[in-house]
């Protein structure tokens, strides 16, 4: 049973889910012989609740260990060699020991990493193999999701890139723009924050509208929950640019006119390598993007490609019977307490650890890349150094992060690291955020300790692995995970050292695209500026003439323009740019913002604590009700272990005395198909729904009746049952209620969740269904 907290974070977790528009099927086939057919993409949003469990200490051993053996030179031909593959396994099976379990009080010791294991991670190997692009050298890295390259782009690239940068690092002193805050030691070249989006203040050439000045782009104002739009800036967006990728080729071209803070000409040689780039991070981000939507599958549990990645038996509870045993006072010596005897009980009680299941090739069949090709693409570029003196030898690495805002939509990152010098090594590490483990008994901690490493109040979220950034190296990643660099030294300390990147951004591309460089003219005042005198001096240079003197009427690109008219018209350029000054202004502001942000987006998203209190514990849960006005409940059983004896019904009982107690009169419950109502008629479908759920998942539909019935017969003024059939990334957030077969269902029988989570939300002040137990479809 899912404790306190499932009760109380309905609307932090539920009314955060969103689904964007149809896309079409993707063009590239893993290699198999089943096609798989996507009809749809829903791409996750760091700033949406996942519901995804952690996976087991286990499972993310293996994929250490996986990434271990993967790192080494030429991994490929080594693990197809029988010898080297038996001294991997060896060393793999000596290293055992440093996997072991072992609570403080000795209660419970176990294997974590067991010769099953081993095996699986060892045959796997091939699979990673197969899903390789071998020609281009794109691979799987770390974990799912995240994908590298170290040979997509060629040595001439990177020379070619570190030749173009140079016109942005070979600047007077006092003109590099050091990073705020960041002791002088990160340069940026090329800085979203710096001449950002500002709402109200940049304007742009809106499509359908009329080109005039006054055309300034409103406040974000996509469709969101209230919960959703305090992740959105009101204030600032980054500002992509369009760009297109060939449908037979994959090379990807700029389609806006320029990319923010990088001048046409003086940073021209920049242009076709940055697309170069980007044509090679387009393999990994469909690899990326493969790996964490979802099409429209009929469980939740499906949703990521780790999540039932199959490398682990079906876990159940380390205890034979769910729940810590506890021996019974009587049996306890009179010598002994009673915990000194409890531990020793339990202690010598057999216990089920996790397993690995056999290889057969599970990993080619979780693998499914999307296509990017034919589309367009929008992206956001930056281009910063890290530069390390004797003075200042050490970067002290970065804090837990995604990339961006909501109203940014970024949904995968990518990195190049095209340039290190005099360095040690560092690492950019993952993180995700998980759903509260189910735990099987009130204050399991053994339980929850051994299977995730999750504890009393511990934070759901787990580091999944991490990848060294060496010079040469393309990654990419979904921004769902969260990242953090860290730090690194000079590695020798008498002389200067540095590294170097270029960073793009991939907008979501299922959603309408933001607005661009394609809509919005350079901000910065000088390439505003030039470009009308560039203008001028074209007609003038065209008609062999460059004095004021002469008007040579119609000819070169513009008849001659007095110096009083072009001062009159620049006075106009300038109400729709910025002076440098007040763009690092805007940055200032816009980096308090994100500072605030990340902080209270990372505490409530990744940080969430799992709360072992039980529905039974009368005292935690008073506590909770103090104060609060109506209940919101999303608690609902497990699927096919739920246990017997009908304990939500049971739970709904002791919350709904605690709510009277409290003078609480109000219940909004969610509740399954399999609640009958007085008002539901005869349907084919949803009767074939209801039966298999009695067939094969009993326990849980005899609780989710009898729930029901507690609510029903219950002495609260006011209640609502929310039956809802499958939830699931149905596009549609439309919702229709109705009852069974009165024709207004359709027989629709999946819901969308941000659908679902906003009309629970509204139903709290229309109170249209009070009293009453709706269906509720999407349209």
């Amino acid at each position: 049973m899912k404790g306190l907290t499932s009760l109380i974070r309905l609307t932090r977790q539920a009314r955060t889910f969103s689904a964007p528009p149809t896309m079409s099927a993707p063009r590239w086939k893993p290699q198999r012989a089943k096609d798989l057919n996507l009809p749809e993409w829903v791409t996750p949003s760091p700033f949406e609740w996942h519901w995804s469990g952690p996976l087991t200490r286990s499972e993310l051993i293996m994929c250490k260990l996986s990434w271990a053996l993967r790192s080494k030179p030429d991994w490929q031909r080594k693990a197809a060699d029988p010898t080297i593959r038996a001294k991997w396994r060896q060393e793999a099976a000596d290293a055992m020991g440093e996997y072991m379990f072992e609570s403080e009080d000795h209660v419970v010791k176990g294997p974590l990493l067991t010769e099953a294991m081993i095996d699986y991670v060892l045959d796997e190997l091939e699979g990673h193999k197969k899903i390789s692009d071998n020609e281009r050298g794109v691979e799987r890295a770390c974990f799912e999701g995240v994908w590298y390259s170290d040979r997509i782009l060629s040595e001439e690239s990177r020379e070619q890139l570190k030749i173009a940068v140079r016109v942005l690092e070979d600047i007077p002193e006092e003109e590099k723009d050091w990073h705020p805050g960041s002791n002088n030691q990160v340069l940026d070249l090329v800085h979203p924050s710096l001449y950002p989006i500002v709402y109200g203040r940049t304007h742009a050439y809106l499509p359908n509208q009329p080109r005039e000045n006054q055309n300034f782009l409103p406040v974000w104002a996509e469709s969101a929950s209230q919960f959703d739009r305090k992740w959105a800036s009101q204030k600032f967006c980054w500002m992509p640019s369009d760009l297109s990728v060939d449908a037979d080729s994959g090379a990807v071209k700029l389609v806006s006119p320029y990319i923010n803070n990088m001048h046409l000409a003086i940073h021209k040689p920049l242009y076709p390598i940055v697309e170069e780039v980007i044509t090679a991070l387009v393999p990994l981000w469909e690899r990326v993007l493969g790996d964490v939507i979802a099409p429209d599958r009929f469980t939740v549990l499906e949703r990521f490609s780790w999540v039932n990645s199959g490398r682990i038996q079906n876990v159940g509870c380390i205890w034979e019977s769910y729940g810590e045993p506890s021996p019974d006072d009587e049996d306890c010596p009179e010598d002994m307490s009673y915990e000194e005897f409890a531990d020793q009980y339990r202690a010598a009680l057999d216990k089920n650890f996790p397993e690995a299941n056999t290889y057969k090739g599970q990993l080619e069949e979780h693998v499914r890349p999307v296509s990017l090709r034919g589309r367009q693409i929008q992206c956001i570029v930056k281009l910063a150094n890290i530069h390390l003196t004797p003075e200042k030898p050490e970067y002290e690495g970065g804090n837990w992060h995604v990339e961006g805002m909501m109203n940014e939509r970024i949904v995968a990152s990518g990195i190049y690291y095209y340039d290190q010098e005099n360095i040690t090594e560092s690492k950019l590490s993952f993180r995700v955020a998980t759903e509260e483990p189910g735990y099987h008994g009130q204050d399991d901690d053994y339980c929850m300790d051994v299977l995730y490493g999750i504890g009393r109040n511990d934070a759901c979220v787990q580091e999944v692995g991490s990848v060294i950034s060496k010079a040469g190296r393309l990654l990419a990643w979904p921004n769902i995970f969260q990242h953090c660099v860290s730090p690194f030294r000079l590695a020798d300390p008498t002389k200067p050292g540095h590294r170097k990147i270029l960073a793009v951004f991939l907008v979501d591309p299922t959603k309408e695209p933001l607005p661009s460089a394609t809509l919005i003219p350079p901000q910065q005042l000088r390439p505003a500026g030039e470009t009308m005198e560039e203008v001028y001096d074209s007609a003038l240079s065209a008609a062999g003439d460059t004095s004021e003197d002469s008007n040579p009427a119609g000819k070169g690109r513009l008849p001659f323009i007095p110096r009083e008219l072009r001062d009159l018209v620049k006075s106009h350029i300038t109400e729709s740019v910025m002076t440098l000054e007040e763009a690092k202004a805007y940055r200032l502001q816009l980096m308090e913002e994100r500072t605030v942000f990340v902080v209270d987006h990372t505490e409530q998203m990744y940080q969430a604590e799992f709360n072992m209190c039980e529905l039974d514990d009368e005292g935690s849960l008073s506590a909770a009700l103090e104060g609060v006005d109506i209940v919101l409940s999303a608690l609902g059983p497990r699927q096919f272990d739920h246990p017997s004896g009908t304990p939500l019904a049971h739970a709904y009982e002791g919350l709904i005395k605690l709510m009277k107690q409290h003078g609480i009169n109000r219940l909004l419950a969610l509740g399954t198909v399999s609640v009958e109502d007085k008002a539901d008629r005869f349907s084919v479908v949803f009767s074939t729904i209801v039966a298999g759920a009695n067939v094969t998942m009993h326990n849980a539909y005899k609780d989710i009746r009898a729930l029901a019935d507690v609510i029903r017969n219950s002495s609260l003024e006011h209640y609502t049952i929310f039956r809802v059939p499958i939830l699931s990334n149905n596009p549609s957030r439309e919702v229709v209620a109705g009852y069974i077969g009165d024709g207004k269902l359709k027989n629709h029988v999946t819901l969308n969740r941000a659908g679902f989570a906003a009309f629970v939300v509204a139903e709290i002040e229309k109170k249209e269904w009070d009293l009453k137990a709706p269906v509720l479809v999407s349209a």
